[in-house]
């Protein structure tokens, strides 16, 4: 197997992807989970033990996954097997400023429909990315806001798009520490106050 040359020579991360494709293999799941550093955390959160995981879930979620890193991982083995009902996607947030907006989704779009290609029964959602950086002039910010605006129109035909809680942002447009303590990952509230919205989607859409 060729490697994506960026994750070549990381042992942790060719390991984890090993550990995802045996999962994929041995166990069954109706929601299938994939994404970057807020899905990798995901299991560590109590949103997660008290109520996703009662809908019985597979979590593939690899710190500093690209949009391109995980599309590699889903053509690799990790979702083969799978007969998931839903597929929640959430990445991006390691490829912002790196490309362009359009770009960007242009890598969404070919995600999604690999997913699709795959696991053709399953409800497919995408969550909208999370502010990175406190301030709303962050460059960061407005990438992902670039980002967020336009994702309905170029790939809501293939996937449910899932709004963010603007609560996370008050009303001066700062984001509060204890919700994203470094201003980019989730603390146990703020995964409460996101993933509240994404539980309750997921749940209806098995139901």
């Amino acid at each position: 197997m060729t490697f994506p040359p960026e994750r070549a020579t990381n042992d942790r991360w060719r390991d984890l992807h090993a550990h995802f494709v045996s999962e994929a293999r041995d166990k069954e799941a109706d929601v299938l989970i994939l994404g970057d550093d807020h899905i990798a955390l995901l299991e560590q959160s109590n949103i997660y033990r008290d109520q996703l995981a009662a809908l019985h879930c597979l979590v593939f979620g690899m710190m500093g996954d690209t949009t391109s890193l995980t599309e590699w991982r889903v053509k690799n083995g990790e979702i083969e097997r799978i007969p998931a009902k839903v597929v929640l996607i959430s990445v991006g947030h390691n490829d912002v400023l790196v490309s362009s907006p359009d770009q960007f989704l242009s890598k969404l779009a070919s995600l999604v429909e690999n997913v699709h290609t795959r696991l053709p029964q399953a409800k497919i959602f995408v969550m909208k990315l999370l502010p990175s950086g406190r301030s709303a002039e962050s460059p960061a910010r407005q990438w992902i806001s670039s980002v967020n605006a336009s994702m309905e129109s170029r790939i809501g035909t293939a996937a449910s798009i899932i709004d963010i809680d603007t609560s996370i942002i008050n009303s001066e447009g700062l984001i509060d520490r204890h919700l994203l303590f470094d201003y980019f990952h989730l603390t146990q509230e703020g995964y409460s106050r996101v993933f509240e919205n994404v539980h309750l989607a997921l749940e209806e859409a098995l139901n």
